[in-house]
């Protein structure tokens, strides 16, 4: 049996009690031009819907092509969706050669929003779209595209009856010219079990608190409209977690009396089973 001093008995109950962050990818797609439903990363393949015959497909990046009608309004989704009540880090890469209304012909909107939702694209709900929507689903994401003014850019959080909440608006700090430009740019967003979230979007950051409820099923999405150009390069998904970390049984024996035993006396196997 080893024989321990005070000091050593509290270091290992410290050590126990503390919690140990785990890490798990969940979905991870590159888009290897292998078809919608195919991903030979991840977590499964996408499915999109259709618009003015428009739809996102899988040629070596996730493009929904070029608009022909201004009402072309797609949705794209994970056709699997992922638990994340640990709270998450979602990572994107996307290419959006411009922002400006009007940049792509026909129709003034101009719109590209990605992140989480929990709905899917067969869902006719619309992510992050006009100002003053109430949408049926409950989600987080960035709207990168100002539709004609009528749409907040920024980090925006979506719940079930309400307006959408801005949780950091780029239109009031000037940041939009940030979210396009001809080289792929790459967000990302992880949000902890208790809602403190950051962010960093090329050269953007920032942080703060949504009340989102990740107590439920969360769908990779994104949404278009009126758009050229538009894509994805790679996503990942990775949830988080925290837990306390296993241990085996630990025997700990103080013997009384020695100069840094306090009075404790002895304590006979003290048995860990883990958590």
């Amino acid at each position: 049996m080893r024989q321990l001093t005070i000091w050593t008995f509290i270091a290992l109950a410290i050590a126990f009690s503390c919690p140990q962050a785990f890490a798990q990818v969940v979905y991870q797609d590159s888009f290897g031009n292998d078809g919608n439903a195919v991903n030979v990363g991840i977590g499964g393949g996408v499915e999109s819907g259709v618009s003015s015959g428009l739809s996102f497909v899988d040629n070596g990046e996730l493009s929904a092509g070029s608009a022909t009608a201004g009402f072309a309004r797609i949705n794209f989704s994970s056709l699997n969706s992922f638990n994340l009540n640990g709270g998450f880090t979602l990572e994107v890469t996307y290419t959006q050669p411009s922002n400006t209304p009007g940049a792509s012909p026909p129709f003034p909107s101009n719109h590209f929003s990605l992140g989480l939702a929990t709905v899917s694209a067969s869902s006719t709900e619309q992510f992050f779209t006009t100002d003053g929507d109430t949408p049926d689903f409950d989600g987080i994401g960035f709207s990168l595209g100002i539709r004609g003014g009528n749409v907040t850019e920024g980090l925006l959080q979506a719940a079930v009856g309400a307006e959408h909440t801005v949780l950091d608006d780029f239109n009031s700090t000037g940041a939009q010219t940030e979210s396009f430009g001809a080289d792929p740019i790459t967000f990302t967003l992880t949000v902890d079990a208790d809602g403190n979230y950051d962010y960093t979007l090329g050269a953007l950051s920032g942080t703060g608190i949504t009340s989102l409820n990740l107590n439920q099923q969360f769908f990779f999405r994104g949404r278009t409209q009126g758009s050229t150009g538009k894509s994805v390069q790679s996503v990942t998904l990775t949830r988080l977690d925290s837990k306390p970390t296993p241990q085996g049984p630990v025997d700990i024996y103080f013997i009384a009396g020695q100069s840094n035993a306090g009075n404790f006396g002895e304590i006979n196997s003290y048995d860990s089973e883990g958590y």
